[in-house]
């Protein structure tokens, strides 16, 4: 069967399209009545040895020809049933690549002594460990900072995928630092990177390319499809007059909210050549840190676009193990459910189910005999023994939840 713009075609088999042209040819005639040589109405019968069946055979074996060609034809322009290599070859024509693992990134702001210009270029990267993790920061670009003044610097991990860093857990070395250099300190957590997409994941974010979409919801998708962004979120608010909350922050009328995982020098201009409405700065008491682009476009005119990584919210559980565990068992539960956090997206939401599931599908399900889960250290359930799979919790519109092995309690019941 193949599918193109809604409607299915499939490929019969000769005999199933000569049976198909008998029907209509002896509905024909029954509803004209279409008389043979004695007076009775004409019917064509299913037999070998009738020649005009032989005949309309020969015409279903050549339409089932014509049904395989077409089919062959469609499946290089239908995203939905193309093959693996068919598939690839649209996906260069769409400009749509399948994604790599993109890489952590770390926003920081870094001061100039007062002695002269700090300039931070590529090779002044930053080594950390941090969780039996040794990472290396390269910074994303050039940067000249005036004497005295604080600029940020987005800094990306040497390695693709999902790391931990919070905020201050380690201290920020350069291994070779910049001239005039007095200070570093990290914005917020590090923003994670995420896992290289399948083939089949590309596929499904290729047919949703090809939907209508708003100008907002375009722009949106240009941004996610950039390399180096594991995510991207444009949020709009459409009023002429009056300010709107997204989550906690404040966003002013004609002003756009751009939350954004990860890094690549274009995010300005893909922002800009789509949309080019002012975006939106937090309140910095708020702690999002924040990040900014200018595009110049061919008329001279100079765009600043600023944008926030997500904040990374500890979600709080609490496991009742079926018996006595070993502390191999309880690090082995930590360890999966940190897995499992670093799965999930911005306001993405967190269910006793899944957590089951999880530790089921690393074979510690039988070590478990109930969980709890919470965003509150103290409100979280001291007394769960057995879940029903209904509570959940959900971060916010500008948040990814961590799990961090210091957040998960194993204990059995006093």
């Amino acid at each position: 069967m193949l599918q193109v713009e809604g409607r299915e075609f499939f490929i019969n088999t000769p005999e199933e399209n000569t049976l198909s042209l008998v029907t209509w040819i002896n509905d024909y005639c029954i509803q004209n009545n279409v008389l043979d040589v004695d007076g009775e109405i004409l019917q064509i019968e299913v037999n070998t040895a009738n020649p005009f069946y032989l005949l309309l055979y020969g015409l279903g074996y050549r339409e089932s020809i014509i049904q395989q060609l077409l089919y062959s034809l469609g499946c290089n322009s239908s995203i939905a049933s193309s093959s693996e290599n068919q598939l690839r070859q649209l996906m260069q024509l769409g400009r749509i690549y399948q994604r790599p693992a993109t890489q952590a990134t770390m926003l920081t702001l870094i001061t100039a002594a007062n002695t002269g210009t700090c300039v931070v270029d590529t090779n002044n990267t930053i080594s950390t460990q941090f969780g039996g993790n040794s990472l290396t920061w390269t910074p994303c670009f050039h940067l000249e900072i005036p004497p005295g003044h604080t600029r940020t610097m987005i800094f990306t991990a040497d390695k693709g995928g999902r790391v931990i860093l919070p905020i201050n857990a380690v201290e920020l070395i350069f291994d070779t630092e910049p001239i005039n250099f007095a200070s570093i300190e990290q914005q917020a957590d590090v923003s994670n990177g995420s896992e290289g997409e399948t083939l089949a994941e590309t596929r499904e974010r290729f047919m949703l390319s090809t939907e209508h979409l708003s100008y907002i919801e375009r722009c949106q998708q240009n941004m996610q499809n950039l390399p180096g962004l594991s995510f991207a979120r444009v949020w709009f608010n459409y009023s002429n007059l009056a300010g709107a909350y997204y989550d906690d922050i404040f966003v002013e009328a004609r002003h756009a909210l751009l939350i954004i995982q990860g890094y690549n020098e274009n995010i300005g201009q893909v922002y800009v050549t789509n949309i080019a409405w002012p975006t939106q700065t937090p309140d910095p008491s708020l702690g999002y840190a924040t990040a900014s682009q200018t595009y110049t476009q061919n008329n001279g005119q100079v765009f600043e676009i600023t944008w926030i990584a997500p904040k990374q919210r500890h979600v709080y559980i609490r496991v009742r193990p079926a018996v006595d565990p070993s502390q191999q068992n309880i690090n082995d539960i930590k360890n999966c459910l940190l897995r499992y956090s670093l799965q999930k997206g911005i306001n993405a939401t967190i269910t006793e189910r899944e957590i089951f599931a999880a530790l089921e599908a690393a074979g510690l399900g039988t070590l478990v005999a109930g969980v709890a889960v919470s965003l509150d250290p103290i409100l979280i359930s001291d007394t769960a023994t057995v879940a029903d799979g209904t509570f959940s919790v959900q971060v916010g519109q500008a948040q990814v939840p961590v799990i961090d092995p210091e957040d998960v309690a194993v204990e059995l019941l006093a």
